[in-house]
């Protein structure tokens, strides 16, 4: 065990024979709130709280008695907010000051960390350390090492593919002992790999579990090849005793069905579904379902109607263990005919989405508990059941009181419901006039008008700063008698603000769609939408890079996966569903700076399955321009389309939603993103708009969308990559830009066909 003469690090005193890195008091750079790390989550249970604080104290402790080991874990405990404030500053400098004294895991922690900003300098200082302390023999560096590789493409010799070079890595760090590797190696192993091979694999992963590695016991789970169906309950259990959450939760819900008695009294699995709770936050719901039936049931009883409504949601949720939706929509009708509104829309939803009624009486109820809602005072419920009557898919069509009740709720100063009375308007002149809201204002001086822009400001300000509230985590750490200061925000996945994309008005439009089950659980609707794409040939669909690896370059998606075409609600029959046949990233991507962020999906065209309603299918044109050719101005008009929230952490929308955005100067796109040089020069493109819709990182894949061209044939010139904090700072999302990856695109996908294929309609 290496230690220090001193305590210099965790005390901030000046040794003598301090190396230079040692004696620095402040970190050259600064940290982005989006970069890298992920923010920690804010919402740990207890019982996870108090086990990374104890770590963290020993960590401290062990620090400031010398041990090295105990500084990297230290380190890593600010890195990540681990029983510490996340603090990376903090994290950089006890890093820093432990590598700098030759201690080799906390080398590879300052690598990892610096890498993870995406910079030019920080991320070449940090590739160089854990190249470093590979070859210094630590494994868990070697197989970081293949990880960058597998990325960046740095470091590989002359005439060796990334792929074999990123496995001799791995080779290389499982015989030093990594187990990360080991168990990536056994991974990679398929059913198309020679028997022996195959066992060697299983038995790798096999030694792995029995030393408590969780996540081996689970790939050995996932991969029925590879073991004996008979260990599958003692593989879960051991998966979960090593920390893998869902496998706690899938067990804990097998458990819990095999047992009888009243739910709160079944101990075995209560334990399993606080041991899930305990790992990761949401997984808590179930077993606090479960805990808090018995109460609202009583109070429901008494006739307490709150208690009945927040029953009925527990009931009506798909994800516990005490689901009965017909149940719990009774319940929630129940409570919001005796006037608890909030648990109307609630009712509604269950109803058609969960369990898709639509006979005379289940409309009857929509209609009647959406109008309970409206009557109380809820101006969105009004504009919801407008939305129902003027489009006729779940309530008889009733485009007259639709638009009366836009008008009402518009007047009652709901915004979104005026926006659709003035697209009402001009689609059918001889429907009810709008009416003017807050954009129309007097005439006004100039002192006026500044401080009306002032009251602006302040509101807008005050919304940012509620966001960040939610969202981000600020961290001060007084560290050697200095404050420094840090914070980091959520991600966003999906698309925010815009408007619904009528049937057909998009047949390009693709899907990705995961499997109906996880493990032992099955996902909802909203949970399957994995991402967007663009069907831009017969048998291929355009998407991101990161919608179908992971930042190993490891495949995500499972035999399970499907592309749905032809579809506007991802919750109906719709569309047709394909099988994919291949999944291909491009070659350089980097999933952490997201450059070359876009992928090819190959569908199995012939093994298609209609749905009831098929809408128009169609393929969008590639970007036929290069990238020299092609003027991109500020301002210039594109659109992204997606399946995504209507707020920023909201829930996914049931419809395919539109964004009209505008593009931002290359230039400065490609220089704040640090996309420079003969590289990445190009490779980007940077949107937004005025009224802070954006994509986000959209439905991720999807494509941007020009029709600019003088032909005006809708033309797909982006990829929906990433963002930061949608809808509420402005900041332009970024696209990969189709042009710099043309040619990689026709040599994937091989000589065009002549023709373009539509499906059937109504199948």
């Amino acid at each position: 065990m290496v230690r220090l003469t001193a305590f210099w690090i965790a005390l901030g005193l000046t040794a003598a024979a301090a190396p230079v890195a040692a004696q620095e008091q402040s970190v050259p750079r600064s940290y982005s709130e989006s970069g890298g790390i992920e923010r920690a989550d804010p919402d740990k249970r207890p019982i996870q709280r108090a086990r990374e604080e104890a770590a963290a104290t020993a960590a401290e402790a062990a620090c400031n008695g010398g041990d090295l080991d105990g500084c990297a874990a230290l380190g890593r405990a600010y890195m990540y907010g681990r029983g510490k404030p996340q603090n990376r500053p903090v994290a950089e400098l006890v890093l820093r000051d432990a590598c700098a004294a030759d201690n080799l895991q906390s080398c590879l922690a300052l690598g990892e960390l610096l890498t993870s900003l995406n910079e030019g300098k920080p991320f070449e200082t940090g590739y160089k350390e854990i190249s470093r302390t590979c070859e210094r023999g630590l494994g868990d560096a070697c197989d970081a090492l293949a990880a960058i590789v597998e990325n960046t493409v740095l470091g590989v010799p002359p005439g060796v593919e990334p792929v074999a070079h990123a496995a001799s890595l791995r080779r290389k760090a499982c015989d030093l002992g990594s187990v990360a590797a080991c168990r990536k190696l056994a991974e990679a192993v398929g059913q198309d790999q020679p028997e022996e091979e195959q066992k060697r694999a299983a038995t790798m992963l096999d030694q792995l579990c029995q030393k408590g590695d969780g996540t081996s016991c689970e790939v050995l789970f996932f991969k029925p090849e590879l073991q004996d169906p008979t260990r599958n309950r003692d593989l879960q259990y051991r998966a979960c005793r090593g920390g893998v959450a869902h496998m706690c939760l899938s067990l804990a819900e097998t458990v819990y069905n095999e047992s009888s008695g009243p739910p709160e009294l079944r101990a075995a699995a209560l334990a399993l579904f606080d041991e899930a709770c305990a790992l990761q936050s949401f997984n808590c719901r179930p077993v606090e379902a479960i805990r808090a039936r018995p109460g609202l049931e009583h109070g429901c009883a008494r006739g307490v109607m709150a208690d009945c409504g927040t029953l009925g949601e527990l009931l009506a949720d798909m994800e516990t263990p005490i689901s009965a939706p017909e149940q719990g929509m009774a319940l929630l009708g129940k409570a919001c005919e005796a006037g608890e509104i909030r648990f109307c829309s609630p009712a509604t939803s269950v109803l058609l989405r969960q369990l898709g009624r639509k006979d005379p009486a289940s409309q009857a109820a929509v209609e009647r508990w959406t109008q309970i809602a409206c009557d109380g005072g809820s101006m969105g419920e009004c504009a919801y059941l407008a939305d129902l009557l003027i489009e006729g898919d779940d309530l008889p069509m009733d485009r007259e009181r639709g638009i009366a009740l836009l008008r009402f709720a518009c007047e009652g100063g709901y915004l979104p419901s005026c926006s659709l009375l003035e697209r009402a308007y001009e689609e059918d002149p001889s429907a009810v006039l709008p009416v003017a809201d807050s954009q129309y204002l007097p005439v006004m001086t100039r002192r006026e008008e500044a401080a009306l822009e002032r009251e602006r400001d302040a509101e807008r300000a005050a919304e940012h700063q509620a966001w960040r509230a939610k969202f981000c985590t600020a961290s001060e750490v007084r560290f050697r008698g200095k404050i420094f200061k840090d914070s980091l925000c959520a991600r966003l996945n999906r698309a925010i603000g815009g408007f619904r994309v009528k049937a057909g008005a998009t047949p390009w439009q693709a899907l990705l769609w995961r499997p109906e089950m996880l493990g032992e659980r099955k996902l909802t609707a909203r949970e399957r939408v994995e991402c967007g794409g663009a069907l831009v040939r017969p048998g291929w669909v355009l998407t991101a890079a990161h919608c179908i690896v992971d930042a190993a370059n490891n495949p995500l998606l499972t035999p399970g996966h499907r592309i749905r075409l032809g579809l506007v609600n991802p919750g109906a029959p719709e569309g047709i569903s394909y099988p994919i046949r291949r999944s291909i990233p491009h070659p350089m991507y980097h999933e952490r700076s997201r450059a070359f962020d876009i992928a090819l999906i190959e569908i199995d065209t012939a093994a298609g399955k209609s749905e009831e309603a098929v809408q128009p299918i169609a393929s969008i044109r590639l970007d036929p321009q290069p990238l020299a050719t092609r003027t991109i101005a500020q301002g210039m008009p594109v659109y992204v389309y997606g399946w995504g929230v209507t707020s920023f952490g909201g829930e996914a929308s049931d419809y395919l939603k539109g964004v009209k955005l505008g593009l931002e100067d290359p230039v400065v796109c490609g220089q704040r993103n640090r996309f420079t040089g003969p590289l990445l020069e190009g490779g980007l493109l940077c949107a937004s708009a005025p009224d802070r819709s954006q994509a986000c990182d959209g439905d991720s894949g999807g494509p941007l969308v020009t029709y600019g061209d003088k032909d005006r044939i809708p033309t797909v010139i982006g990829v929906v990559s990433a963002g930061a904090a949608c809808g509420t700072t402005g900041t332009p999302s970024r696209y990969t830009r189709v042009a710099k990856v043309r040619d990689w695109l026709d040599k994937t996908m091989g000589p065009r066909p002549g023709t373009v294929t539509r499906a059937p309609r109504g199948q």
